[in-house]
């Protein structure tokens, strides 16, 4: 479907990736209020921090594929 009928029927999409859905996050009032203001912002923190890890340790080309080091951090909490 095309980005103007999706515009056009309110089709919204989801985060494309971390980065994107915590600055979607970063704007809900809704999650602000479930969670409390306290475990709200240290949440944002925390995944911060991800980002930045994760960016000193992935090389661009890594964006549409799985990289060695997801593997090593995600695949043991599964």
């Amino acid at each position: 479907m095309s980005n103007s009928r999706q515009r056009k029927k309110e089709i919204r999409t989801l985060p494309r990736n971390l980065e994107e859905a915590l600055k979607v996050m970063d704007k809900s009032a809704l999650m602000k209020d479930v969670l409390g203001p306290h475990v709200f912002s240290q949440f944002l923190a925390n995944k911060e921090q991800e980002l930045r890890e994760y960016a000193a340790n992935v090389p661009g080309e890594y964006d549409k594929q799985v990289s060695e080091y997801e593997v090593k951090r995600y695949l043991p909490f599964l």
